[in-house]
Parts: C-alpha cells; sequence; structure tokens
C-alpha cells in the first residue's frame, strides 16, 4: 500500500513538474521576429505606384542581423525593398535590429516599393516580404496585396508626387523656413508644373532652385519619368505667435496634380538687450565720488526671460552699484531702466576709464562697455586755482617793489 502511494505521489510530481514547460492551450510563443505593417493592402491604378511600410521587431533579448527579401514580381510589374530614410529611396538586402525595448518601439523600418506598368492586368497581386535570420537560418514572413485598377481615360498612365525627407522644421520666430521638396513626373510627358502653396495668413512663400538659390519661379517643368528638386522657402510675419503652422504645396500640370502638407512650429526667442536712453556709452565721474547713470534693459525676444541679475566688471578698489539689481521677469519687448551707481577709487589718477555692465539669465545675457572720463575733486581745482592766484600775486608784489627802487 506505501509503495502504491509513494509511485502515485512521484507520477503526480513528474506531471506538475512538466505543466509549466507546455505553453496555453491555443497561445503560441512569441516569435524571436515580427514583420508587420499598417498598410497590409492597397488599391492603386495602373501605372502608379506605392511604399508598403515594413516594420522589422527584434522581440528577443540580443540584436540580429536579417536578409532581407521579397519574392519575385509577377509579371508587368517591380518590386524592391528599399530604405526612404536618406532623402533617396536605396536598395535594402540586409538590415541589423535591436531588441525591442519599450511597448511603443516598432524596430527598423523598411519600405516595399511596388509598380506596375500600364499593361499589367488588373486584379489582385500578392508581395511577400522575408526576414532570414543570419545566425538560425529561420525565416519571417509578411504578406502584403495591391489590387490594380484601371486608370482612368482622362490621366491613364500619368501621375506625379511630391516627397520630402524632412516635412516639419521648427526655428525660432524671424527665422526662414526652408523646405526641400523632389517633384516625380511618373507619366510618359514632360510635363509643367504650377506650383501654389497654401500658407497662414501674411506668410510669404518663395519657390526657389536648390542649386542656383537666387532663383525664383513659380512654374517648372519635370521631364517624363523625372524629377527635379526644389526649395520652398516660408517667412513668417514678425509678429507670429509661438505655435505649429500646416502648409501645403501643390504642383498641378493639366488634371495632373500632388501635393505635400508641411509643418512649420515657430519656437519662442530669447534675446536680452542692454543700452542707453540717450545712446551714449560714455558716464563723467569724479574721483572718491558717487555718481550715477541709467540704463536700458529690454527684452528683444518673444518669449519671457526670468531672472535678470545685473553685474560689472570694473578697475580695482572701484565700486558699481545697480538699482535694482535683479528682475524677476521680462516680458517680450518690455524694458526697464536701471540705476548704475559709481564710486570711483580714492587714489585713483584722473583719466578715461573702461567698465563692462553684463545683463544675464539662464535663458539670454548681453553686455555693453561704458568709458568713464574720471575727473579730479572740486577741492584740488580750487587748491589750484589758489596757488595760480598766489604765484601772480607774488609775481606782481615782486615787480612793484623792484619798480620803486
Amino acid at each position: 500500500m506505501r509503495l502504491l502511494r509513494a509511485l502515485s505521489l512521484a507520477l503526480i510530481s513528474g506531471i506538475l513538474a512538466l505543466i509549466p514547460l507546455a505553453p496555453a492551450l491555443g497561445q503560441e510563443p512569441t516569435a524571436q521576429v515580427t514583420l508587420w505593417t499598417e498598410v497590409p493592402g492597397v488599391i492603386i491604378a495602373s501605372g502608379e505606384e506605392y511604399y508598403f511600410p515594413v516594420h522589422v521587431t527584434n522581440n528577443g533579448p540580443t540584436g540580429l542581423f536579417l536578409n532581407m527579401s521579397v519574392s519575385p514580381a509577377p509579371s508587368e510589374w517591380g518590386v524592391s525593398l528599399v530604405d526612404k530614410d536618406s532623402g533617396t529611396p536605396r536598395g535594402v538586402q540586409r538590415v541589423y535590429v535591436n531588441p525591442k525595448v519599450n511597448p511603443e518601439d516598432v524596430g527598423f523600418t523598411i519600405f516595399l516599393h511596388v509598380w506596375s506598368s500600364g499593361d499589367a492586368p488588373t486584379g489582385d497581386y500578392e508581395f511577400v516580404v522575408t526576414a532570414q535570420d543570419l545566425g538560425t537560418g529561420k525565416e519571417y514572413t509578411l504578406t502584403l496585396k495591391a489590387t490594380l485598377k484601371e486608370a482612368t481615360s482622362a490621366n491613364a498612365g500619368r501621375s506625379a508626387r511630391i516627397e520630402t525627407t524632412y516635412p516639419q522644421l521648427s526655428a525660432p520666430s524671424g527665422q526662414i523656413f526652408e523646405y526641400s521638396l523632389l517633384l516625380i513626373n511618373d507619366s510618359s510627358d514632360n510635363l509643367t508644373f504650377d506650383l501654389q502653396a497654401q500658407t497662414p495668413p501674411l506668410w510669404d512663400v518663395v519657390f526657389r532652385d536648390s542649386y542656383e538659390r537666387q532663383k525664383q519661379f513659380s512654374s517648372i517643368g519635370v521631364k517624363a519619368k523625372g524629377t527635379e528638386f526644389i526649395t520652398v522657402s516660408l517667412t513668417p510675419p514678425t509678429s507670429v505667435e509661438v505655435g505649429s503652422y500646416n502648409v501645403r504645396v501643390t504642383i498641378r500640370a493639366g488634371e495632373v496634380t500632388a501635393s505635400q502638407d508641411l509643418v512649420a512650429t515657430v519656437t519662442g526667442m530669447f534675446e536680452m538687450k542692454l543700452s542707453t536712453p540717450s545712446g551714449r556709452l560714455n558716464a563723467d565721474a569724479t574721483v572718491g565720488r558717487e555718481s550715477s547713470f541709467p540704463i536700458l534693459v529690454t527684452n528683444t525676444g518673444t518669449m519671457p526671460i526670468q531672472n535678470v541679475g545685473l553685474s560689472a566688471n570694473y578697475p580695482q578698489n572701484w565700486k558699481v552699484t545697480f538699482d535694482p539689481a535683479r528682475m524677476n521677469i521680462l516680458q517680450p519687448y518690455e524694458s526697464r531702466e536701471v540705476s548704475v551707481t559709481l564710486i570711483p577709487a580714492r587714489g585713483a589718477i584722473a583719466g578715461d576709464y573702461a567698465i563692462t555692465l553684463f545683463g544675464s539669465s539662464t535663458q539670454s545675457s548681453h553686455n555693453i562697455d561704458i568709458r568713464v572720463s574720471l575727473g579730479a575733486p572740486t577741492i584740488w581745482g580750487w587748491v589750484g586755482l589758489g596757488i595760480v592766484l598766489a604765484v601772480i600775486a607774488g609775481l606782481a608784489g615782486l615787480f612793484v617793489k623792484v619798480g620803486r627802487r
């Protein structure tokens, strides 16, 4: 009986030990690599093309090298795997993918570029992207679908695109936003495109040649199956507020059109300036005596400047103070007057001296140089005058005395 009980306990223990090793019913272990896309299927017209985004996610603990490939293209189709981050699409054969570090990490993204000729039959087409682990040889796949429809008779085989690497730019107010756009004529005809831009009120837009920047134009010719780079310069008004602004650039040649949305984000500008009310950068002082003159501290930027402190660099044994010496906040375009008090050293020699005044905060700083003309005390002037008069009086008395003899 005891032997039977011992055998039963051993059998149960063995079964329980094996249970954690088995996956839950209907649950498959997470694959080392996942290929996925937000757009598994599209509808395109004959003669057009499309870029499928393909995300390669590494769910393992270490980085992986993967060979990337795509199934042979159907008849009258072209396919290629490309990397578009460099601006101009370049072919991809092998990628290195770091381990996934957080749930939002999509991994490495490449694009499956597919295009059809005007002779491809309409219907559904499948394209299989494969990633092969160089270490284990294991393959991971993703199937994408394109449904080809007939092009409209008016624009059969005629289309255009605009591409840009940086559709969103940021700059302080007062700066010009410049976008580089690639115009692509996918049609078999040479086309001349009119250039247009929908901008916020009071914004100025200029289309320029990307290589000869002085050239401005409102239309441009693009050869069949050709491309042209242009630069779009956007200038916001001086009163623009901080924020993001949307701009749409459109090219049009007859019924062939293409658009590109751009975003210009205006950031705040921190800028401080020190000056004097009169514009003169000089002051007068007397040895050993206190003298004052005003300066202006101005926020010339578009954002508030906080904790503005004032300081000075001056000759040894001098004293320089400010009233006020600190300002909690300066609003944009606000100007405040500050009194600067000088006390030169008692033993200073009359002449010209230079002091430097500094205004600073964590956001901006500025400084100015002031020339100080230092004069002797007035009492010494009277003493000097008395000595001169005494000498003159002595000489006069001497002449009178000599004249009597």
